[in-house]
């Protein structure tokens, strides 16, 4: 069953919860679990190299194009 987001009266635009009971710590033993077995890891980046601003910020010419060539480097290999 996949996890749902549903808006929450009240609460800020773009905000949200998980819409079913339980949905939220599956979420979290899901993540736990494949962390145990070692198919992800936490890992920590620097501000500077997080490539989603490129989806959710206006971001100069020069950032723009680093983080795009990093984009395009991932979908080619």
């Amino acid at each position: 069953m996949p996890v749902r987001a549903s808006p929450v009266p009240g609460l800020g635009r773009g905000q949200s919860h998980f819409s079913q009971p339980g949905h939220f710590e599956k979420f979290l033993r899901l993540g736990r679990l494949h962390y145990e077995d070692n198919i992800s890891s936490p890992e920590f980046v620097p501000t500077s190299d997080q490539c989603a601003d490129i989806w959710t910020k206006a971001l100069d010419k020069t950032t723009f194009l680093k983080h795009r060539a990093k984009l395009v480097r991932w979908l080619i290999y």
